[in-house]
């Protein structure tokens, strides 16, 4: 999703439709369309914290008044000028002072648009100091790091309404297409590849939107064991995710070797994920002894089991070494059915033990400043009857 949301002013019959095309093409969000800037003015007032891209259509550049009126109403949002015929650099030049951005041309040209929005991107979009990046990673693999992140990704799009990006960094196969039953034409390797070509225009156009504020990147879907993407390469990717999204959520492999640590060592938040067994609890600790004890990880114990003797939360704590634990209910008959039906807990099994833990620990990353946003009544009901319907007539 484009990470603007975009008012359009302008009464050409013409070329208004051609903008709405080309924003619809980079999934950007139309928060309005008025037929000139004193209407804009008159009818529109934005918090401070509101950030808007204001697309306006004039016929020249001859008076920019109206535009250096608005530039000074909504100072600190960018402004992109449409203008009709071919003005000299001069004119140009003066439009910018008076408060453009950039400035496009008509005829329309979509990849000049394009351009244009990608550099007001890059200028205004999200800022990556703010941009939230949280690794999810298993102790070993079968943890059950892939589908705490996956849901972790839903719960925080769609229950707090935060955009969000949740990138499988898998570069030999990955399992996010089957989890989610979508078909990417770009995976996390194709992107991979491109190594230093790699931009955010790019990963915008390989991500696929899941949800309204959710976007995905996911693994191949067929196995190479001849690739492995270089250090700048994953590190780039990640960057660009980080300016199209508030929070990115990074699946990042088991492999405990140098690419493994050097990922999570980009994250702000990192979540290690174990099981409530021996073996998995052995694995934790030398997870943790390796380094990521100095990332003050949140540690979560997967499918776990109140009744479980001898395995409570406190005394793994005390075997871990750490002050806090986070736990998600055992539930694997509703967790393999949601994986089968290629849906995320909260469209399959809203009332899951194991759901409401996850969302706990996304309340938790986000901080109480983000607003909870569940979406009920009817249209909730409708929601979760479509998707059944839709599991029904086509399964896996």
């Amino acid at each position: 999703m484009y990470p603007l949301k975009t008012v359009i002013i302008s009464r050409d019959d013409d070329v208004l439709p051609e903008i709405r095309r080309e924003l619809l093409n980079v999934n950007a969000e139309i928060d309005g369309c008025y037929p000139d800037i004193p209407t804009l003015v008159e009818r529109v007032s934005l918090n401070h914290d509101e950030m808007r891209l204001f697309i306006v259509h004039l016929d020249s550049l001859d008076d920019l008044a109206p535009l250096k009126h608005l530039s000074g109403l909504f100072a600190g949002r960018p402004i992109l000028v449409v203008v009709n015929g071919n003005p000299s650099v001069s004119a140009i030049v003066h439009a910018m002072r008076e408060g453009a951005a950039q400035v496009v041309l008509v005829p329309f040209q979509a990849d000049d648009f394009h351009e244009a929005l990608q550099t007001i991107k890059t200028q205004f979009g999200h800022n990556i100091g703010k941009s939230r990046l949280i690794a999810v990673t298993g102790s070993h693999g079968g943890a059950g790091a892939t589908t705490i992140a996956l849901n972790l990704a839903y719960e925080i799009s769609q229950t707090y309404q935060v955009d969000c990006i949740l990138l499988e960094l898998s570069s030999n196969i990955g399992v996010l297409s089957s989890y989610l039953s979508i078909e990417p034409k770009h995976t996390t390797r194709d992107l991979l590849e491109m190594d230093d070509e790699i931009d955010d225009y790019a990963l915008q156009h390989a991500l696929v939107p899941f949800g309204e504020r959710l976007s995905v990147l996911s693994g191949p879907i067929h196995a190479s064991l001849d690739f492995k993407p270089t250090r700048q390469a994953v590190q780039r990717l990640i960057r660009c995710a980080r300016q199209l999204a508030d929070v990115v959520i990074l699946d990042v492999p088991s492999t405990m070797d140098p690419e493994q640590f050097d990922t999570l060592d980009t994250a702000d938040t990192v979540v290690l994920v174990g099981e409530q067994m021996v073996p998995s609890i052995q694995m934790t600790c030398e997870n943790l002894r390796l380094g990521i004890r100095a990332h003050s990880p949140v540690v979560v114990i997967n499918q776990f089991d109140a009744e479980l003797e001898g395995f409570d939360a406190t005394h793994i704590s005390q075997v871990l070494g750490v002050d806090h634990l986070r736990t998600i209910a055992t539930d694997r008959e509703t967790i393999n059915m949601s994986i089968n039906c290629g849906r995320p807990l909260r469209m399959t099994a809203p009332h899951s033990p194991a759901l409401a833990d996850i969302d706990a620990l996304a309340e938790d990353l986000l901080g109480i400043h983000h607003e909870k946003r569940r979406h009920g009544g009817i249209f909730s009901a409708l929601a979760h009857a479509l998707g059944a319907t839709l599991f029904a007539i086509n399964p896996l």
